[in-house]
């Protein structure tokens, strides 16, 4: 990991926020307070960053609560080869929990530049659930590159489409990334199968009038919305007070957050049945086949939207 093969300031960080004291540990300070999730990206074809340390900690994965003023310094970069070891499952179930962790963070962070609160809107590209690349995309901020500059989170390593990650191709244009190959992005709130049928309902009746869904939705008699009320709710901050049936009970509230799925990965990408999924409240957890969402009804209401 020599000097001369990796630019010293150059990348997310600013030059002032960002110190290479040796060939292989740097210095990070002016950091926003909260929790701070860590990446760098070598300038060297075939290489990827496989640890970053401090303190005894990976932050590539867990991440580091910042304090306000503190100033992190002698974390070191441990860079190796970009082929992963397609035999070491738990290696690349690790580092698709860092891509949606990283996403929940920019997630957090789109939310609170929104007036709104509300999370991205969905593609207007019909059968694509992921929210959109473009820039200021139906009123809202632009996500790419404001608010994720490394887009290779969008894919899961454990998958084909992870060999396209360093091909000329996506370098010049890395929103070519921001898809569902990997994980599905709804946008709205739903907690069981009925009511992502519902949406599936929903997203197709919008889509055909040729726009992605918006707003808060209705759904039809018959039918569960968010929280198995009348409407499905736009993911937005605060949202599952909106469906708690006491919206001051901060208990439920937070069971309910920690029910809400914002991506989801598709299933089939690991050898240990199951996928990631990441959740309202921020966390990831792994679900095996059988528990929701991971279900064979909201599998095929997926696919019935993919296949739009």
């Amino acid at each position: 990991s020599g000097g001369n093969l990796y630019s010293p300031g150059e990348g997310d960080c600013e030059t002032v926020w960002m110190g290479f004291p040796d060939d292989s540990s740097f210095i990070v300070s002016g950091m926003m307070p909260g929790q701070v999730m860590f990446t760098f990206n070598p300038y060297t074809d075939g290489k990827q960053v496989v640890r970053i340390t401090y303190e005894g900690n990976d932050l590539l994965y867990d991440g580091l609560n910042v304090e306000p003023g503190q100033v992190v310094e002698g974390v070191q970069i441990v860079i190796g080869d970009a082929k992963f070891d397609k035999q070491d499952d738990a290696t690349l179930r690790a580092h698709c929990t860092n891509n949606l962790k990283q996403m929940g963070l920019v997630f957090k962070m789109f939310i609170n530049e929104e007036k709104t609160q509300t999370f991205p809107v969905l593609s207007s590209e019909p059968g694509q659930l992921m929210f959109s690349a473009e820039a200021k995309a139906f009123i809202q901020n632009g996500i790419v590159p404001e608010f994720i500059t490394d887009t290779r989170i969008f894919v899961c390593p454990a998958t084909e489409e992870a060999a396209r990650l360093d091909t000329p191709e996506v370098r010049a244009n890395p929103k070519l990334l921001v898809s569902d190959h990997s994980y599905v992005y709804l946008g709205y709130a739903v907690t069981n199968d009925a009511e992502v049928k519902a949406f599936a309902d929903a997203y197709r009746a919008q889509m055909a009038k040729g726009s992605p869904p918006l707003d808060d939705l209705p759904v039809a008699e018959g039918m569960q919305g968010s929280g198995g009320g009348n409407t499905l709710y736009r993911l937005r901050g605060g949202v599952e007070r909106k469906i708690a049936k006491n919206a001051n009970d901060d208990a439920e509230a937070a069971s309910l957050a920690a029910q809400i799925p914002v991506l989801i990965e598709r299933l089939g990408h690991h050898e240990t049945e199951g996928g990631n999924v990441l959740y309202l409240d921020g966390t990831v957890r792994w679900v095996s086949p059988g528990v929701w969402p991971m279900t064979t009804a909201t599998t095929e209401s997926v696919q019935i939207m993919s296949g739009y």
